[in-house]
C-alpha cells in the first residue's frame, strides 16, 4: 500500500501533507482506516502535532483528521505573524536600503513570468488550492531518471523529487490553460498595460490582452441595511444552472463549495451524473463526512446588468442542513466577491460596476432555527444510542 511508504517531506506544511495523504488514500480501492491511522503517525515529521498525536492516541482515523485542521489553523496564524513581523522589519529599514531593495525587485520576475500570465502569488499556493478538484491532468513522469534527480527539491504536483515545484514547467502550463479559460482570475497579478498570455499551438506569435481597472470595493454605512442585525449568518439567493436556488450560506471559512443531497436531487439532477470524488469534509465537531461525487455547474450572483457568471466544481454531500448549498473560498475567490455579514450583503466586480447581492435576514434565521432543531435530533439520537438497553 502506497500510504504506508509516504513520508512527510522536510519544510512541508502539515496543510499539504494532510492533502496529499487524503488524496492518496482516496485512490485506495479497500480503504482501511487502521492502515491509514498507523500509516499517518509513521509519515509525520517530528512536531507538535506529533507529539500530541503519541500522548493521546487518536481512536480513528476522522479523529486525526479533526485534530490536525486544529494544528492547521494554528500553523497558518504563525505564517501570519511570521509575514508581520517581515514587513515591520522592512519597514525599519533604512531609506537607502530600501532603495536598494526596490530596485532589485524591480528587476525580479513577477512568479518567473517566462512567457505566463504573470502571477501574484507562488505557484505551489494555487495547486494547494486546486488540488483534489479535478481542475489538473495527471502529470507526466519525470524524464531523469530517480538515481540522477536533486533529492533536495520536491515538486508537490508530481510528488516526487528533482525539481522544485515553482520549476515545474507542466504545472506552469495547466496553470494557464485555467487561466486561459477563465479559472484562477484571483491569482492574475494586476499589471499596468499588457499581460502575456500563452503562446497558442498553431502560431508563434504571443496573444496580448489588456487588463481591466476595477473600481475598489468598499463598504459604509449607507450600505447597512434598515433593521437591526443580530450577528445574523449571510444567506443569499444566486442562480446555480438553470435554478434559481435560494438558502445558499455564505462561508469563507469552508474551503470548497456543498450542495446537499436532498437540493441536488430536487433541482432535477440524478446521482449518476456526478464524477466521482470521496472528499472528506470536516466539521467543526472534528466529525468528518464524505462527499457523494462532485458535479460542475454555472454559478450566477447579481441582477440586471452587473451579474457575474463562474463555474464551479460542486461537492454534492448527503447530510441534514437547513441550507440548499455553501458558497466557500474558492467560489468567493472565482467571484472576486467580498461579503460583509455587518452589512448583511456580498459585492463583488462587474464590467459595468460593482455588483451586489443582499442576504435575507427572514431565510437566515430560519435557517439558523431548523439547524439548532437539526443538531437538537442528532444528539437525542447519539444519547439514545449510548442507552443500554432496559
Amino acid at each position: 500500500m502506497a500510504l504506508v511508504s509516504m513520508k512527510q517531506n522536510q519544510g512541508e506544511l502539515l496543510k499539504d501533507f494532510v492533502s496529499r495523504f487524503n488524496m492518496e488514500a482516496l485512490s485506495i480501492e479497500n480503504f482501511d482506516h487502521n492502515v491509514a491511522m498507523v500509516a499517518f503517525q509513521n509519515a509525520l515529521r517530528p512536531g507538535p502535532f506529533a507529539q500530541s498525536l503519541a500522548k493521546t492516541p487518536p481512536s480513528t482515523f476522522t479523529d486525526i483528521l479533526g485534530r490536525a485542521t486544529k494544528y492547521i489553523n494554528a500553523e497558518e496564524v504563525m505564517q501570519a505573524k511570521r509575514a508581520e513581523h517581515v514587513e515591520k522589519k522592512d519597514k525599519k529599514k533604512h531609506p537607502e536600503e530600501r532603495r536598494r531593495d526596490d530596485r532589485r525587485e524591480k528587476h525580479r520576475p513577477r512568479w518567473d513570468s517566462g512567457g505566463f500570465t504573470p502571477l501574484n502569488a507562488p505557484r505551489a499556493e494555487i495547486l494547494a488550492t486546486i488540488e483534489g478538484k479535478d481542475y489538473l491532468k495527471k502529470p507526466q513522469p519525470m524524464k531523469a531518471p530517480s538515481d540522477k534527480r536533486n533529492r533536495s527539491k520536491y515538486c508537490r504536483f508530481h510528488r516526487d523529487h528533482g525539481h522544485d515545484t515553482e520549476e515545474c514547467h507542466q504545472l506552469k502550463e495547466e496553470i494557464q490553460e485555467l487561466i486561459n479559460r477563465g479559472f484562477l482570475r484571483s491569482y492574475v497579478a494586476k499589471t499596468a498595460g499588457e499581460v502575456p498570455v500563452m503562446k497558442d499551438e498553431k502560431s508563434s506569435a504571443v496573444r496580448l490582452k489588456r487588463s481591466r481597472n476595477v473600481d475598489p470595493i468598499s463598504f459604509s454605512d449607507s450600505d447597512l441595511p434598515g433593521y437591526p442585525t443580530r450577528n445574523d449568518p449571510l444567506v443569499i439567493t444566486a442562480e446555480l444552472g438553470k435554478w434559481e436556488l435560494r438558502r445558499i450560506l455564505v462561508d469563507p471559512g469552508s474551503s470548497s463549495e456543498i450542495l446537499y443531497r436532498q437540493a441536488f436531487l430536487g433541482m432535477g439532477y440524478e446521482m449518476t451524473q456526478l464524477r466521482a470524488a470521496k472528499v472528506p469534509l470536516v466539521g467543526f465537531d472534528g466529525e468528518a463526512v464524505y462527499s457523494e461525487g462532485i458535479i460542475q455547474l454555472p454559478l450566477t450572483v447579481g441582477r440586471g446588468s452587473r451579474t457575474s457568471r463562474v463555474m464551479l466544481d460542486i461537492l454534492v454531500a448527503d447530510v441534514p442542513s437547513a441550507y440548499n448549498m455553501i458558497l466557500g473560498r474558492s467560489g468567493l475567490n472565482a467571484l472576486r466577491a467580498i461579503p460583509s455579514t455587518y452589512h448583511m450583503m456580498m459585492k463583488f466586480p462587474t464590467d459595468r460596476g460593482t455588483g451586489e447581492v443582499w442576504g435575507d435576514l427572514r431565510l437566515a434565521r430560519e435557517c439558523y432555527m431548523a439547524s439548532i432543531g437539526i443538531t437538537k435530533d442528532k444528539e437525542a439520537g447519539s444519547q439514545k444510542d449510548a442507552d443500554p438497553p432496559k
